[in-house]
């Protein structure tokens, strides 16, 4: 297990397929559900 602190620039690069399982909290802003955009 991985935990990104708050506020820390993260960008993951994989040079193989994985399986990635990712648990953020209720309500944590992403493109899905800011249509497209959102300013962190």
């Amino acid at each position: 297990m991985c935990v990104v602190p708050k506020g820390i620039e993260h960008r993951p690069i994989c040079t193989t397929e994985v399986l990635c399982l990712l648990i953020e909290k209720e309500n944590t802003l992403t493109p899905e559900n800011t249509g497209g955009t959102y300013n962190q």
